[in-house]
């Protein structure tokens, strides 16, 4: 469409892919060590707590409270993944939607070596320059969609995928001095990702 003084005016549409995203930090095949976000969160749920305990004092109508701890930060969101072409195996299709969900489930199961256990992997989570921890996965839990695409030999795959995933936070910056009350007024506390990627393209303007 026209601009004001002869210019045309472009969208910038926020892509999450550069900069939002799940590293496997335990993945022994490098080339699939990493989740990129495809859609961004409809929201993020965020939370820590800290917790107290009641010291009764006699004569005291209210106890004292003493600080005990803090529990770990604990990080809920919803990916979806959708299939944006029928054929084929490659980005985007329903064959690779289907790859996302089982590398997201895939992180709460153990890993075994010839007779020794290795416990799920550990994880990095970044989500723009916001929001980022080391973590592993609690939980997830995967919503199936369709239209269901229909291929030779009775195979049928979903269009679409929902994950809710739980992550939760382990180790600290340093385990002599954790992260504190500065470190969180600053936002020193999250990991920020290491992308150059620009994470904006240009909408043309005739769907402005």
């Amino acid at each position: 469409m026209p601009g004001y003084g002869g210019y045309e005016q472009a969208a910038r549409v926020l892509t999450p892919e550069p900069y939002c995203f799940l590293i496997d930090k335990d993945a022994k095949d490098t080339a699939n060590d990493r989740l990129e976000f495809q859609l961004m969160p409809e929201s993020v749920s965020e939370n820590k707590s800290a917790m107290y305990n009641e010291i009764p004092i006699v004569g005291r109508s209210l106890p004292l409270l003493g600080y005990s701890s803090s529990s770990s930060r604990m990080v809920s969101l919803s990916l979806r993944f959708v299939a944006l072409n029928e054929e084929g195996n490659g980005k985007y299709s329903p064959r690779w939607v289907e790859e996302k969900v089982r590398w997201l489930e895939s992180k709460v199961y153990p890993r075994y070596e010839g007779e020794i256990t290795y416990p799920p992997p550990r994880m990095d989570l970044f989500i723009g320059y916001a929001l980022g921890m080391q973590c592993v996965m609690g939980s997830y839990n995967t919503t199936w969609m369709g239209p269901w695409a229909a291929y030779e030999g009775g195979v049928a795959r979903p269009f679409q995928a929902s994950v809710d995933i739980q992550l939760q936070e382990y180790g600290q910056n340093n385990e002599k001095y954790p992260y504190g009350h500065a470190d969180a007024l600053a936002g020193d506390n999250q990991l920020r990702p290491k992308s150059s990627s620009n994470p904006f393209v240009q909408i043309p303007n005739a769907l402005v």
